[in-house]
Protein backbone atom coordinates (compact mmCIF):
# COMPACT_ATOMS: atom_id res chain seq x y z
CA UNK A 1 0.00 0.00 0.00
CA UNK A 2 1.28 3.32 -1.02
CA UNK A 3 1.90 6.25 1.91
CA UNK A 4 0.18 8.92 0.47
CA UNK A 5 -2.23 11.86 1.95
CA UNK A 6 -4.10 8.12 3.61
CA UNK A 7 -7.13 8.52 1.21
CA UNK A 8 -6.64 5.28 -0.19
CA UNK A 9 -8.77 2.59 1.03
CA UNK A 10 -7.15 -0.56 2.99
CA UNK A 11 -7.71 -3.41 1.48
CA UNK A 12 -9.65 -5.88 3.69
CA UNK A 13 -7.91 -8.26 6.21
CA UNK A 14 -6.73 -11.29 5.17
CA UNK A 15 -5.92 -14.15 7.71
CA UNK A 16 -2.72 -13.78 9.10
CA UNK A 17 -0.47 -16.20 8.01
CA UNK A 18 1.99 -17.12 10.68
CA UNK A 19 5.10 -18.86 8.70
CA UNK A 20 6.16 -19.23 5.50
CA UNK A 21 5.78 -21.71 3.01
CA UNK A 22 9.08 -23.22 2.01
CA UNK A 23 8.49 -21.90 -1.50
CA UNK A 24 7.22 -18.49 -0.08
CA UNK A 25 10.89 -17.89 2.23
CA UNK A 26 13.12 -18.86 -0.93
CA UNK A 27 11.18 -16.73 -2.86
CA UNK A 28 11.42 -13.52 -0.44
CA UNK A 29 15.22 -14.77 0.66
CA UNK A 30 15.90 -14.98 -3.38
CA UNK A 31 14.05 -11.35 -4.03
CA UNK A 32 15.62 -9.68 -1.16
CA UNK A 33 19.17 -10.46 -2.03
CA UNK A 34 18.19 -9.37 -5.68
CA UNK A 35 17.25 -6.42 -4.49
CA UNK A 36 20.38 -5.97 -1.43
CA UNK A 37 23.22 -6.87 -4.91
CA UNK A 38 21.54 -4.26 -6.97
CA UNK A 39 21.64 -1.80 -3.56
CA UNK A 40 25.20 -2.04 -2.70
CA UNK A 41 27.55 0.17 -3.97
CA UNK A 42 29.85 0.35 -6.83
CA UNK A 43 33.66 0.72 -6.27
CA UNK A 44 33.49 3.56 -7.85
CA UNK A 45 31.12 5.27 -5.60
CA UNK A 46 33.59 3.93 -2.41
CA UNK A 47 36.17 4.93 -4.03
CA UNK A 48 34.88 8.58 -4.60
CA UNK A 49 34.43 8.44 -0.65
CA UNK A 50 37.13 7.51 -0.13
CA UNK A 51 39.02 10.24 -2.17
CA UNK A 52 36.79 12.49 -0.39
CA UNK A 53 37.46 11.82 2.95
CA UNK A 54 41.29 12.37 2.15
CA UNK A 55 40.34 15.77 0.23
CA UNK A 56 38.24 16.82 3.50
CA UNK A 57 41.19 16.10 5.69
CA UNK A 58 43.78 17.76 3.58
CA UNK A 59 41.98 20.63 3.34
CA UNK A 60 41.15 21.16 7.14
CA UNK A 61 44.73 21.03 8.15
CA UNK A 62 45.69 22.90 5.38
CA UNK A 63 43.15 25.94 6.41
CA UNK A 64 44.15 25.33 10.27
CA UNK A 65 47.68 23.91 10.33
CA UNK A 66 49.04 22.87 13.78
CA UNK A 67 45.46 21.81 15.59
CA UNK A 68 45.73 18.28 14.59
CA UNK A 69 42.40 17.85 12.84
CA UNK A 70 41.00 14.39 12.42
CA UNK A 71 38.39 13.39 9.55
CA UNK A 72 35.88 10.13 11.02
CA UNK A 73 33.64 8.82 8.89
CA UNK A 74 30.84 7.34 10.46
CA UNK A 75 27.24 6.28 9.57
CA UNK A 76 26.60 3.99 6.85
CA UNK A 77 30.07 4.65 4.95
CA UNK A 78 31.87 3.11 7.92
CA UNK A 79 28.94 0.29 8.95
CA UNK A 80 28.97 -1.42 5.81
CA UNK A 81 24.83 -0.34 4.94
CA UNK A 82 25.42 2.90 2.50
CA UNK A 83 24.08 2.59 -1.32
CA UNK A 84 25.67 4.64 -3.72
CA UNK A 85 23.60 7.83 -3.29
CA UNK A 86 24.10 7.73 0.13
CA UNK A 87 25.78 11.08 1.06
CA UNK A 88 28.96 10.85 4.04
CA UNK A 89 28.63 11.61 7.12
CA UNK A 90 31.78 12.98 9.13
CA UNK A 91 32.84 13.64 12.87
CA UNK A 92 35.92 16.23 12.85
CA UNK A 93 37.77 15.56 15.64
CA UNK A 94 39.57 18.70 17.25
CA UNK A 95 40.98 20.03 20.33
CA UNK A 96 40.76 23.04 19.05
CA UNK A 97 37.34 24.60 20.69
CA UNK A 98 36.99 27.47 17.76
CA UNK A 99 35.68 24.84 15.52
CA UNK A 100 32.98 24.02 17.52
CA UNK A 101 31.50 27.27 16.06
CA UNK A 102 30.15 25.37 12.72
CA UNK A 103 29.71 28.50 10.95
CA UNK A 104 33.17 28.92 10.98
CA UNK A 105 33.78 25.68 9.12
CA UNK A 106 31.41 25.78 6.73
CA UNK A 107 32.25 29.85 5.76
CA UNK A 108 35.99 28.12 5.25
CA UNK A 109 33.95 25.00 3.14
CA UNK A 110 32.90 27.48 0.86
CA UNK A 111 35.88 29.55 0.49
CA UNK A 112 37.61 26.41 -0.64
CA UNK A 113 35.33 25.59 -3.63
CA UNK A 114 32.44 22.84 -1.58
CA UNK A 115 28.83 23.90 -2.84
CA UNK A 116 25.45 23.80 -1.16
CA UNK A 117 27.27 24.98 2.43
CA UNK A 118 24.42 25.23 5.27
CA UNK A 119 25.36 25.91 8.61
CA UNK A 120 22.86 24.55 10.88
CA UNK A 121 24.07 26.06 14.42
CA UNK A 122 21.10 25.70 16.03
CA UNK A 123 20.59 21.72 15.77
CA UNK A 124 20.97 19.39 18.59
CA UNK A 125 24.43 18.30 17.17
CA UNK A 126 25.51 21.75 15.10
CA UNK A 127 26.19 20.41 12.20
CA UNK A 128 27.35 21.57 8.06
CA UNK A 129 26.21 20.04 4.97
CA UNK A 130 28.16 20.39 1.93
CA UNK A 131 28.23 19.59 -1.80
CA UNK A 132 31.61 18.33 -3.04
CA UNK A 133 31.42 18.95 -6.97
CA UNK A 134 34.64 17.23 -7.43
CA UNK A 135 33.98 13.95 -5.94
CA UNK A 136 29.77 14.47 -6.13
CA UNK A 137 29.39 13.59 -2.30
CA UNK A 138 27.06 14.95 -0.13
CA UNK A 139 28.86 15.23 3.33
CA UNK A 140 26.52 15.97 6.94
CA UNK A 141 29.81 17.19 9.82
CA UNK A 142 30.15 17.71 13.09
CA UNK A 143 33.14 18.81 15.15
CA UNK A 144 33.39 16.38 18.24
CA UNK A 145 29.92 14.37 18.51
CA UNK A 146 32.33 11.06 18.96
CA UNK A 147 29.47 9.27 20.66
CA UNK A 148 28.01 8.67 16.65
CA UNK A 149 31.67 6.78 16.26
CA UNK A 150 30.56 4.65 19.10
CA UNK A 151 27.29 3.94 17.49
CA UNK A 152 28.91 3.38 14.26
CA UNK A 153 31.09 0.73 15.68
CA UNK A 154 28.44 -1.19 17.24
CA UNK A 155 26.00 -1.31 13.87
CA UNK A 156 29.60 -2.43 12.10
CA UNK A 157 29.91 -5.03 14.76
CA UNK A 158 26.28 -6.20 14.32
CA UNK A 159 26.81 -6.46 10.42
CA UNK A 160 29.82 -7.87 10.34
CA UNK A 161 28.86 -11.06 12.92
CA UNK A 162 26.34 -12.41 10.38
CA UNK A 163 26.09 -12.04 6.61
CA UNK A 164 21.79 -11.90 6.76
CA UNK A 165 22.41 -8.32 8.58
CA UNK A 166 23.51 -6.37 5.95
CA UNK A 167 20.89 -7.60 3.31
CA UNK A 168 17.93 -7.36 5.72
CA UNK A 169 19.09 -4.00 6.58
CA UNK A 170 19.86 -2.70 3.76
CA UNK A 171 16.36 -3.64 2.39
CA UNK A 172 14.40 -2.25 5.15
CA UNK A 173 16.71 0.96 4.56
CA UNK A 174 15.84 1.27 1.46
CA UNK A 175 12.06 0.67 2.43
CA UNK A 176 12.02 3.32 4.48
CA UNK A 177 13.69 5.69 2.27
CA UNK A 178 11.08 5.53 -0.51
CA UNK A 179 7.78 5.87 2.08
CA UNK A 180 10.16 8.93 3.43
CA UNK A 181 10.41 7.37 6.78
CA UNK A 182 14.35 8.03 7.11
CA UNK A 183 14.31 11.45 7.84
CA UNK A 184 15.17 12.06 11.78
CA UNK A 185 14.76 15.73 11.36
CA UNK A 186 11.44 15.50 10.14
Amino acid sequence: MPYSLGIEKLEKERPRQEKLSPEQDEKLTKDMLHMYEGLKPSKESNERRRKFLEKLARLLNDEWPGHDIQVHAFGSTENHLCMSDSDVDVCITTKWKDLEHVCKLSRALAKRGMERVVCVPGAKVPIVKIWDPEYEVACDMNVNNTLALDNTKMIKTYVEIDDRVRPLAMVIKHWTKQRILNDAGE
